[in-house]
């Protein structure tokens, strides 16, 4: 039995990351479109389209940085869509005591409405960051990767949220 959850999780992992890699392919596209004048109407359009949206942006490549920012808040919308395609095969580890169940899910609530804040729900220049941050804001390139790793950290979060807190409410209601 054990063997065969290991299994159902490997399987789903495996899924997530098929849909990871194919949730960050506009982000190298709106990379590729950065390097025609053509299309610079598209990232000044977006840009000027969403003023109000709360935005991790370069201060070094602003209408691109804006549209890859606001491709990344994308994220969690394919999580949940993710999530409620597989949902039915995801569950918790059992035999955990109920405490530490709920214990836990409350911290990676917290935990994750950090991570959210930070990438999602405000405002920052990587410019002007710590050293290692404004490095990736130094050519298109690594802003491109530093927008795919928050994509999929995102991402990666928001399943596990759901997962967890499926998982842990199906638990309990197993117990009684």
């Amino acid at each position: 039995m054990e063997r065969t959850t290991m299994e159902v999780h490997n399987k789903i992992g495996k899924k997530m990351l098929k849909v990871l890699v194919f949730a960050v392919i506009p982000l190298v596209l709106l990379f590729i479109i950065n390097f025609t004048s053509y299309f610079s109407v598209l990232f000044n359009g977006l840009k000027d389209y969403f003023p109000y949206l709360p935005n991790v942006i370069s201060s070094h490549n602003v209408p691109l940085s804006a549209a890859m920012g606001a491709y990344v808040k994308t994220a969690p919308l394919i999580a949940i869509a993710f999530f409620f395609y597989f949902h039915g095969l995801m569950s918790v580890k059992k035999g955990v005591a109920v405490r530490a169940l709920i214990s836990s899910l409350l911290m990676y609530y917290i935990f994750y409405a950090v991570i959210a804040y930070l990438t999602i729900l405000s405002d920052h220049d990587i410019a002007n960051a710590r050293k290692l941050i404004s490095l990736f804001s130094e050519n298109d390139f690594l802003l491109m990767l530093f927008y795919m790793a928050m994509y999929a950290a995102v991402y990666i979060l928001t399943v596990m949220l759901l997962w967890f807190s499926v998982g842990v409410v199906k638990e309990l209601k197993q117990r009684g």
